[in-house]
Protein backbone atom coordinates (compact mmCIF):
# COMPACT_ATOMS: atom_id res chain seq x y z
CA UNK A 1 0.00 0.00 0.00
CA UNK A 2 1.27 3.10 -0.95
CA UNK A 3 2.75 5.33 2.01
CA UNK A 4 2.36 9.14 2.41
CA UNK A 5 4.95 11.07 4.50
CA UNK A 6 5.41 12.86 6.08
CA UNK A 7 2.70 13.45 8.84
CA UNK A 8 1.84 15.97 11.54
CA UNK A 9 -0.73 14.61 13.03
CA UNK A 10 -2.73 17.71 13.15
CA UNK A 11 -6.12 18.07 12.87
CA UNK A 12 -8.28 20.00 10.09
CA UNK A 13 -11.68 20.17 10.70
CA UNK A 14 -14.35 19.99 8.15
CA UNK A 15 -17.11 23.16 8.44
CA UNK A 16 -20.48 22.05 8.13
CA UNK A 17 -21.26 22.91 5.04
CA UNK A 18 -17.71 21.33 3.26
CA UNK A 19 -18.25 18.79 0.51
CA UNK A 20 -15.45 17.33 -1.09
CA UNK A 21 -16.43 15.29 -4.18
CA UNK A 22 -14.24 13.48 -7.16
CA UNK A 23 -14.15 11.43 -10.42
CA UNK A 24 -11.99 8.76 -11.08
CA UNK A 25 -11.92 6.44 -13.50
CA UNK A 26 -12.09 2.48 -13.21
CA UNK A 27 -8.28 2.20 -12.27
CA UNK A 28 -9.03 4.93 -9.21
CA UNK A 29 -7.12 7.83 -11.34
CA UNK A 30 -8.38 11.38 -10.66
CA UNK A 31 -10.22 12.90 -13.28
CA UNK A 32 -12.41 15.45 -11.70
CA UNK A 33 -12.43 17.35 -8.27
CA UNK A 34 -14.54 20.23 -6.53
CA UNK A 35 -13.00 23.54 -4.79
CA UNK A 36 -13.01 22.20 -1.68
CA UNK A 37 -11.11 19.65 -1.99
CA UNK A 38 -8.26 21.76 -3.57
CA UNK A 39 -9.11 24.27 -0.16
CA UNK A 40 -9.06 21.51 2.28
CA UNK A 41 -6.14 18.97 1.00
CA UNK A 42 -3.93 21.58 0.41
CA UNK A 43 -3.29 20.34 -3.33
CA UNK A 44 -3.29 21.89 -7.10
CA UNK A 45 -5.89 20.91 -9.62
CA UNK A 46 -2.97 20.15 -11.83
CA UNK A 47 -1.31 17.94 -8.82
CA UNK A 48 -4.58 15.98 -8.57
CA UNK A 49 -5.85 15.04 -12.05
CA UNK A 50 -4.57 11.35 -13.66
CA UNK A 51 -2.61 11.28 -10.54
CA UNK A 52 -4.43 8.00 -8.28
CA UNK A 53 -6.94 9.04 -5.68
CA UNK A 54 -4.63 7.06 -3.02
CA UNK A 55 -2.73 10.32 -3.27
CA UNK A 56 -4.41 11.47 -0.06
CA UNK A 57 -4.49 8.46 1.85
CA UNK A 58 -3.10 8.45 5.37
CA UNK A 59 -0.47 5.83 6.34
CA UNK A 60 -3.03 5.00 9.93
CA UNK A 61 -5.93 3.82 7.05
CA UNK A 62 -5.31 -0.03 7.44
CA UNK A 63 -5.17 -1.50 3.95
CA UNK A 64 -8.28 -4.30 4.85
CA UNK A 65 -10.96 -0.89 4.82
CA UNK A 66 -9.61 0.07 1.34
CA UNK A 67 -9.65 -3.39 0.19
CA UNK A 68 -13.56 -3.40 1.41
CA UNK A 69 -14.21 0.02 -0.20
CA UNK A 70 -12.80 -1.77 -3.68
CA UNK A 71 -14.42 -4.87 -3.44
CA UNK A 72 -17.69 -2.82 -3.02
CA UNK A 73 -17.92 -0.71 -5.39
CA UNK A 74 -16.42 -3.20 -8.13
CA UNK A 75 -19.73 -4.90 -7.26
CA UNK A 76 -21.39 -2.42 -8.55
CA UNK A 77 -22.84 -1.01 -4.79
CA UNK A 78 -22.24 1.95 -3.05
CA UNK A 79 -19.50 1.93 0.06
CA UNK A 80 -19.92 4.20 2.94
CA UNK A 81 -17.48 4.64 5.65
CA UNK A 82 -15.12 6.88 7.78
CA UNK A 83 -11.62 7.82 6.63
CA UNK A 84 -8.22 9.69 7.10
CA UNK A 85 -7.25 11.31 4.50
CA UNK A 86 -3.38 12.98 4.42
CA UNK A 87 -2.85 16.92 3.73
CA UNK A 88 -0.21 17.47 1.35
CA UNK A 89 1.60 19.48 3.78
CA UNK A 90 1.48 15.92 6.20
CA UNK A 91 -2.02 17.45 8.37
CA UNK A 92 -5.09 14.92 8.07
CA UNK A 93 -8.97 15.06 8.30
CA UNK A 94 -11.36 12.99 8.70
CA UNK A 95 -14.86 12.58 6.42
CA UNK A 96 -17.45 10.19 5.75
CA UNK A 97 -16.92 8.94 2.06
CA UNK A 98 -19.77 8.01 0.09
CA UNK A 99 -18.48 6.04 -2.72
CA UNK A 100 -20.64 4.73 -5.77
CA UNK A 101 -19.83 3.30 -9.27
CA UNK A 102 -20.95 5.68 -12.18
CA UNK A 103 -22.87 4.04 -14.84
CA UNK A 104 -23.19 4.63 -18.90
CA UNK A 105 -26.17 2.48 -19.48
CA UNK A 106 -25.64 -1.00 -17.85
CA UNK A 107 -21.57 -0.43 -18.07
CA UNK A 108 -19.32 1.09 -15.04
CA UNK A 109 -17.46 3.60 -16.51
CA UNK A 110 -15.86 4.95 -13.42
CA UNK A 111 -16.73 6.04 -10.17
CA UNK A 112 -17.51 8.79 -7.66
CA UNK A 113 -17.43 9.73 -3.96
CA UNK A 114 -18.82 12.19 -2.28
CA UNK A 115 -17.61 13.29 1.41
CA UNK A 116 -18.39 15.09 4.07
CA UNK A 117 -17.72 16.15 7.91
CA UNK A 118 -18.17 13.48 10.47
CA UNK A 119 -18.22 13.77 14.57
CA UNK A 120 -16.24 13.52 17.02
CA UNK A 121 -17.82 10.87 18.15
CA UNK A 122 -17.49 8.80 14.49
CA UNK A 123 -14.37 9.60 14.75
CA UNK A 124 -13.20 8.44 18.38
CA UNK A 125 -15.12 5.03 17.44
CA UNK A 126 -13.16 4.51 14.00
CA UNK A 127 -10.16 5.19 15.18
CA UNK A 128 -10.50 2.83 17.81
CA UNK A 129 -11.56 0.41 15.17
CA UNK A 130 -8.45 0.97 12.75
CA UNK A 131 -6.33 0.65 15.42
CA UNK A 132 -7.29 -2.75 16.20
CA UNK A 133 -7.25 -3.71 12.36
CA UNK A 134 -3.59 -2.22 12.09
CA UNK A 135 -2.82 -4.59 14.72
CA UNK A 136 -4.56 -7.64 13.76
CA UNK A 137 -6.60 -7.51 16.53
CA UNK A 138 -10.38 -6.77 14.67
CA UNK A 139 -13.10 -7.69 16.27
CA UNK A 140 -15.01 -10.95 14.49
CA UNK A 141 -18.62 -11.12 14.48
CA UNK A 142 -19.61 -14.13 16.54
CA UNK A 143 -21.68 -17.06 14.79
CA UNK A 144 -25.24 -16.01 15.99
CA UNK A 145 -24.83 -12.55 14.66
CA UNK A 146 -23.16 -13.98 11.49
CA UNK A 147 -26.63 -16.41 11.48
CA UNK A 148 -28.59 -13.47 12.00
CA UNK A 149 -27.18 -11.17 9.17
CA UNK A 150 -27.97 -14.50 7.03
CA UNK A 151 -31.17 -14.68 7.91
CA UNK A 152 -31.76 -11.30 7.63
CA UNK A 153 -30.30 -11.42 3.78
CA UNK A 154 -32.66 -14.50 2.89
CA UNK A 155 -34.52 -13.24 -0.35
CA UNK A 156 -38.30 -11.73 0.88
CA UNK A 157 -39.76 -14.65 -1.47
CA UNK A 158 -37.54 -17.21 1.08
CA UNK A 159 -38.87 -15.97 3.95
CA UNK A 160 -42.56 -15.83 2.78
CA UNK A 161 -41.74 -19.68 1.95
CA UNK A 162 -40.18 -20.58 5.20
CA UNK A 163 -43.30 -18.72 7.03
CA UNK A 164 -45.16 -21.75 5.83
CA UNK A 165 -43.19 -24.40 5.22
CA UNK A 166 -41.74 -24.36 9.02
CA UNK A 167 -45.34 -25.02 10.91
CA UNK A 168 -45.71 -27.31 8.27
CA UNK A 169 -42.48 -29.14 9.40
CA UNK A 170 -42.98 -28.55 12.85
CA UNK A 171 -46.44 -30.22 12.41
CA UNK A 172 -44.76 -33.35 10.58
CA UNK A 173 -42.29 -33.53 13.39
CA UNK A 174 -44.76 -33.66 16.22
CA UNK A 175 -46.50 -36.26 14.77
CA UNK A 176 -43.77 -38.28 14.11
CA UNK A 177 -42.11 -38.06 17.66
CA UNK A 178 -44.77 -37.86 19.37
CA UNK A 179 -46.74 -40.43 17.86
CA UNK A 180 -49.79 -38.79 18.39
CA UNK A 181 -52.89 -37.91 15.95
CA UNK A 182 -54.24 -34.97 18.00
CA UNK A 183 -55.42 -32.79 15.30
CA UNK A 184 -55.97 -29.89 17.78
CA UNK A 185 -52.74 -29.98 18.99
CA UNK A 186 -51.07 -29.95 15.69
CA UNK A 187 -53.20 -27.70 14.60
CA UNK A 188 -52.41 -25.55 17.41
CA UNK A 189 -48.90 -26.07 17.33
CA UNK A 190 -48.65 -25.31 13.20
CA UNK A 191 -51.09 -22.19 13.47
CA UNK A 192 -48.65 -20.29 16.17
CA UNK A 193 -45.37 -20.59 14.59
CA UNK A 194 -47.14 -19.77 11.04
CA UNK A 195 -48.45 -16.72 12.88
CA UNK A 196 -45.18 -16.20 14.56
CA UNK A 197 -43.60 -16.63 11.48
CA UNK A 198 -46.03 -14.43 9.59
CA UNK A 199 -45.68 -11.07 12.02
CA UNK A 200 -41.95 -11.61 11.85
CA UNK A 201 -41.80 -11.45 8.27
CA UNK A 202 -44.48 -8.55 8.13
CA UNK A 203 -42.36 -6.80 11.14
CA UNK A 204 -39.57 -7.26 8.42
CA UNK A 205 -41.46 -5.70 5.30
CA UNK A 206 -43.26 -2.75 7.46
CA UNK A 207 -39.87 -1.81 8.83
CA UNK A 208 -38.13 -2.12 5.56
CA UNK A 209 -40.94 0.45 4.19
CA UNK A 210 -40.41 2.83 6.72
CA UNK A 211 -36.90 2.98 6.02
CA UNK A 212 -37.16 3.60 2.87
CA UNK A 213 -39.76 5.79 3.13
CA UNK A 214 -37.70 7.98 5.28
CA UNK A 215 -34.60 8.07 3.19
CA UNK A 216 -36.82 8.80 -0.28
CA UNK A 217 -38.62 11.42 1.68
CA UNK A 218 -35.23 12.71 2.52
CA UNK A 219 -33.68 13.04 -0.45
CA UNK A 220 -37.19 14.52 -1.65
CA UNK A 221 -36.91 17.61 0.73
CA UNK A 222 -33.34 18.19 -0.54
CA UNK A 223 -31.38 16.23 2.62
CA UNK A 224 -28.63 14.85 0.95
CA UNK A 225 -27.08 13.88 3.88
CA UNK A 226 -29.88 11.68 5.43
CA UNK A 227 -29.19 8.05 6.65
CA UNK A 228 -29.47 5.59 4.07
CA UNK A 229 -29.19 1.90 5.61
CA UNK A 230 -27.26 -0.18 3.27
CA UNK A 231 -26.40 -3.12 5.27
CA UNK A 232 -28.73 -5.83 3.89
CA UNK A 233 -28.57 -7.62 0.83
CA UNK A 234 -32.39 -8.87 0.34
CA UNK A 235 -34.78 -6.74 -2.20
CA UNK A 236 -35.02 -4.23 0.39
CA UNK A 237 -31.23 -4.31 0.96
CA UNK A 238 -30.92 -4.14 -2.27
CA UNK A 239 -33.41 -1.46 -3.20
CA UNK A 240 -31.63 0.68 -0.59
CA UNK A 241 -28.20 0.57 -2.30
CA UNK A 242 -29.97 1.87 -5.14
CA UNK A 243 -31.34 4.74 -3.51
CA UNK A 244 -28.10 5.37 -1.52
CA UNK A 245 -26.08 5.27 -5.35
CA UNK A 246 -29.27 8.05 -5.89
CA UNK A 247 -28.00 9.84 -3.48
CA UNK A 248 -24.25 10.23 -3.90
CA UNK A 249 -25.18 10.80 -7.76
CA UNK A 250 -27.63 13.52 -6.48
CA UNK A 251 -24.62 15.15 -4.56
CA UNK A 252 -22.32 14.47 -6.83
CA UNK A 253 -24.34 16.53 -9.18
CA UNK A 254 -25.07 19.32 -7.04
CA UNK A 255 -21.27 19.80 -6.28
CA UNK A 256 -20.93 20.02 -9.71
CA UNK A 257 -23.36 22.87 -10.38
CA UNK A 258 -22.10 24.80 -7.49
CA UNK A 259 -18.47 23.97 -8.94
CA UNK A 260 -19.94 25.26 -12.30
CA UNK A 261 -21.92 28.23 -10.58
CA UNK A 262 -18.99 29.21 -9.06
CA UNK A 263 -17.04 29.50 -12.54
CA UNK A 264 -19.74 30.86 -14.05
CA UNK A 265 -19.50 33.54 -10.99
CA UNK A 266 -15.87 34.56 -11.36
CA UNK A 267 -16.52 34.88 -15.31
CA UNK A 268 -19.41 37.17 -14.48
CA UNK A 269 -17.28 39.14 -12.02
CA UNK A 270 -14.33 39.77 -14.76
CA UNK A 271 -16.62 40.85 -17.65
CA UNK A 272 -18.40 43.03 -15.33
CA UNK A 273 -15.17 44.76 -14.15
CA UNK A 274 -13.65 44.67 -17.86
CA UNK A 275 -13.50 48.12 -19.55
CA UNK A 276 -14.44 46.35 -22.25
CA UNK A 277 -18.21 46.17 -23.25
CA UNK A 278 -19.66 42.26 -23.84
CA UNK A 279 -22.85 41.19 -24.91
CA UNK A 280 -24.44 37.38 -24.93
CA UNK A 281 -27.81 36.81 -27.19
CA UNK A 282 -28.97 33.62 -26.27
CA UNK A 283 -30.01 31.18 -29.64
CA UNK A 284 -33.70 33.27 -29.65
CA UNK A 285 -32.03 36.47 -30.48
CA UNK A 286 -32.70 37.95 -27.13
CA UNK A 287 -29.84 39.88 -24.93
CA UNK A 288 -29.44 37.86 -21.84
CA UNK A 289 -26.17 39.91 -20.56
CA UNK A 290 -24.79 42.68 -20.69
CA UNK A 291 -21.40 44.30 -18.79
CA UNK A 292 -21.29 47.58 -16.95
CA UNK A 293 -19.37 48.56 -19.89
CA UNK A 294 -22.01 47.61 -22.66
CA UNK A 295 -24.28 49.73 -20.38
CA UNK A 296 -22.20 52.61 -20.40
CA UNK A 297 -21.88 52.60 -23.94
CA UNK A 298 -25.56 51.98 -24.82
CA UNK A 299 -26.51 55.17 -22.41
CA UNK A 300 -24.49 57.67 -24.02
CA UNK A 301 -27.30 57.42 -27.28
CA UNK A 302 -29.93 56.30 -24.87
CA UNK A 303 -31.27 60.10 -25.47
CA UNK A 304 -31.43 59.42 -29.42
CA UNK A 305 -32.74 56.20 -28.76
CA UNK A 306 -35.64 56.90 -27.12
CA UNK A 307 -36.85 59.73 -29.71
CA UNK A 308 -38.33 56.29 -32.09
CA UNK A 309 -38.39 53.87 -28.73
CA UNK A 310 -39.89 56.20 -26.23
CA UNK A 311 -40.33 53.23 -23.73
CA UNK A 312 -36.29 52.52 -24.26
CA UNK A 313 -34.31 51.90 -21.13
CA UNK A 314 -30.61 50.56 -20.63
CA UNK A 315 -31.52 48.39 -17.88
CA UNK A 316 -34.71 47.18 -19.77
CA UNK A 317 -32.76 45.84 -22.71
CA UNK A 318 -31.89 42.39 -21.23
CA UNK A 319 -34.88 39.86 -22.16
CA UNK A 320 -35.14 42.10 -25.83
CA UNK A 321 -33.89 41.61 -29.55
CA UNK A 322 -31.04 44.13 -29.26
CA UNK A 323 -31.73 44.33 -32.93
CA UNK A 324 -35.02 46.34 -32.38
CA UNK A 325 -32.69 49.29 -31.15
CA UNK A 326 -29.95 49.76 -34.13
CA UNK A 327 -30.44 52.72 -36.32
CA UNK A 328 -30.06 51.54 -39.81
CA UNK A 329 -32.36 48.93 -41.17
CA UNK A 330 -29.50 47.57 -43.12
CA UNK A 331 -27.40 47.12 -40.00
CA UNK A 332 -30.57 45.17 -38.01
CA UNK A 333 -29.91 42.37 -40.13
CA UNK A 334 -26.20 41.73 -39.04
CA UNK A 335 -28.25 40.76 -35.47
CA UNK A 336 -31.63 39.34 -36.37
CA UNK A 337 -29.45 36.46 -38.10
CA UNK A 338 -28.19 33.47 -36.59
CA UNK A 339 -24.21 33.68 -36.38
CA UNK A 340 -22.17 30.53 -37.67
CA UNK A 341 -18.75 32.10 -37.58
CA UNK A 342 -16.90 34.89 -36.01
CA UNK A 343 -16.97 37.99 -38.02
CA UNK A 344 -16.66 41.81 -37.22
CA UNK A 345 -19.13 44.14 -38.76
CA UNK A 346 -18.90 48.12 -38.25
CA UNK A 347 -21.43 50.92 -38.27
CA UNK A 348 -23.02 54.00 -37.46
CA UNK A 349 -25.55 54.65 -35.26
CA UNK A 350 -27.08 57.58 -33.72
CA UNK A 351 -24.18 59.44 -34.49
CA UNK A 352 -21.11 57.21 -33.06
CA UNK A 353 -19.23 54.80 -35.30
CA UNK A 354 -19.42 51.13 -34.11
CA UNK A 355 -17.74 48.07 -34.22
CA UNK A 356 -18.97 44.73 -33.19
CA UNK A 357 -17.12 41.61 -32.80
CA UNK A 358 -19.26 38.42 -33.06
CA UNK A 359 -18.54 35.01 -32.40
CA UNK A 360 -21.26 32.05 -32.17
CA UNK A 361 -21.17 29.82 -29.10
CA UNK A 362 -21.61 26.29 -29.51
CA UNK A 363 -21.66 23.25 -27.09
CA UNK A 364 -19.69 20.55 -27.39
CA UNK A 365 -22.34 18.93 -29.18
CA UNK A 366 -22.79 21.29 -31.93
CA UNK A 367 -26.03 22.78 -30.01
CA UNK A 368 -26.63 26.03 -30.72
CA UNK A 369 -26.02 28.67 -27.71
CA UNK A 370 -26.31 32.05 -29.06
CA UNK A 371 -23.44 34.76 -29.41
CA UNK A 372 -21.28 36.71 -27.48
CA UNK A 373 -19.87 40.00 -28.77
CA UNK A 374 -17.31 42.85 -28.03
CA UNK A 375 -18.15 45.79 -28.83
CA UNK A 376 -16.51 48.84 -29.48
CA UNK A 377 -17.09 52.90 -29.84
CA UNK A 378 -14.69 53.82 -32.46
CA UNK A 379 -16.03 57.37 -32.39
CA UNK A 380 -13.03 59.30 -31.39
CA UNK A 381 -10.97 56.84 -33.04
CA UNK A 382 -12.54 57.57 -36.32
CA UNK A 383 -12.11 61.71 -35.94
CA UNK A 384 -8.87 61.00 -35.07
CA UNK A 385 -8.04 58.76 -38.56
CA UNK A 386 -9.99 61.46 -40.46
CA UNK A 387 -8.04 64.26 -39.02
CA UNK A 388 -4.74 62.68 -39.35
CA UNK A 389 -6.07 61.91 -42.92
CA UNK A 390 -6.36 65.71 -44.20
CA UNK A 391 -2.78 66.44 -42.70
CA UNK A 392 -1.38 63.95 -44.74
CA UNK A 393 -3.59 65.35 -47.25
CA UNK A 394 -2.27 69.28 -46.67
CA UNK A 395 1.36 68.21 -46.37
CA UNK A 396 0.86 65.98 -49.82
CA UNK A 397 -0.73 69.40 -51.62
CA UNK A 398 2.44 71.32 -50.13
CA UNK A 399 0.54 73.19 -47.23
CA UNK A 400 2.82 72.03 -44.45
CA UNK A 401 1.07 74.73 -42.05
CA UNK A 402 -1.56 72.62 -40.96
CA UNK A 403 -1.13 71.06 -37.70
CA UNK A 404 -3.08 67.85 -36.41
CA UNK A 405 -6.42 69.72 -33.90
CA UNK A 406 -5.42 68.22 -30.25
CA UNK A 407 -8.81 68.94 -28.97
CA UNK A 408 -10.78 66.34 -31.61
CA UNK A 409 -8.31 63.68 -30.31
CA UNK A 410 -9.53 61.48 -27.11
CA UNK A 411 -7.16 60.95 -24.68
CA UNK A 412 -4.62 57.99 -25.16
CA UNK A 413 -2.47 56.52 -27.60
CA UNK A 414 -3.82 58.43 -30.50
CA UNK A 415 -4.24 61.88 -29.06
CA UNK A 416 0.41 60.40 -28.41
CA UNK A 417 0.26 59.96 -32.08
CA UNK A 418 -1.46 63.31 -33.10
CA UNK A 419 0.89 65.00 -30.88
CA UNK A 420 3.98 63.37 -32.29
CA UNK A 421 3.00 64.00 -35.60
CA UNK A 422 3.03 67.50 -34.94
CA UNK A 423 6.01 67.48 -33.07
CA UNK A 424 7.61 65.79 -36.33
CA UNK A 425 6.37 68.55 -38.98
CA UNK A 426 7.96 71.25 -36.51
CA UNK A 427 11.18 69.67 -36.24
CA UNK A 428 10.75 69.74 -39.90
CA UNK A 429 9.45 72.92 -41.01
CA UNK A 430 11.31 75.27 -38.88
CA UNK A 431 14.73 74.32 -40.36
CA UNK A 432 13.04 74.11 -43.92
CA UNK A 433 12.08 77.62 -43.75
CA UNK A 434 15.34 79.10 -41.81
CA UNK A 435 16.90 77.33 -44.99
CA UNK A 436 14.39 78.95 -47.70
CA UNK A 437 14.76 82.26 -46.36
CA UNK A 438 18.73 82.65 -46.45
CA UNK A 439 18.36 80.92 -50.39
CA UNK A 440 15.83 83.56 -51.06
CA UNK A 441 18.16 85.75 -49.99
CA UNK A 442 21.14 84.84 -51.64
CA UNK A 443 19.27 85.09 -54.27
CA UNK A 444 18.43 88.92 -54.59
CA UNK A 445 21.98 89.43 -53.58
CA UNK A 446 22.18 89.38 -50.27
CA UNK A 447 24.36 88.13 -47.56
CA UNK A 448 22.62 86.79 -44.67
CA UNK A 449 23.74 86.44 -41.13
CA UNK A 450 25.44 83.15 -40.19
CA UNK A 451 23.17 80.97 -38.57
CA UNK A 452 23.18 80.58 -34.99
CA UNK A 453 20.07 78.48 -33.92
CA UNK A 454 20.76 75.18 -33.28
CA UNK A 455 19.11 72.37 -34.90
CA UNK A 456 18.62 68.69 -34.00
CA UNK A 457 19.63 65.75 -36.14
CA UNK A 458 20.23 66.22 -39.38
CA UNK A 459 19.76 69.35 -39.80
CA UNK A 460 22.29 70.54 -37.34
Amino acid sequence: MRSNLPITQKEIELTDTSSIVSKTDLKGRISYINRDFLEISGFAESELIGQSHNIIRHPDMPPAAFEDLWRTVKAGKPWNGMVKNRCKNGDHYWVEANVAPIREGSQVIGYMSVRSKVTRNQIEQAEQLYKQMRDGNAPKPSLVSMLGNKIHDISIYYKLALAMIIPVAAMLAWFTFMQTTNVINMAAIGFGLFAVMLLLVIYKIKHSLNTIAYAVNGLAGGDLNVKVDTRGDDEFGSLMKTIKSMQIKIGFDVNDAKKTAEEVGRLQTALDSSTTAFTFVDSYHLLQYMNKATRDLWQLMAADITKTHPDFTVDGMVGKMISQYVEQESDRQQFADKATTPKTIEFTMYGRNISVVIVPVYTSKGEYLGRMSQWQDRTAEVVAEQEVIRLVNEASAGNLSQRVDMSKLPTGFVREIGDGINKILNALITPLNMAASYVDGIAKGNIPAKITETYNGDFN
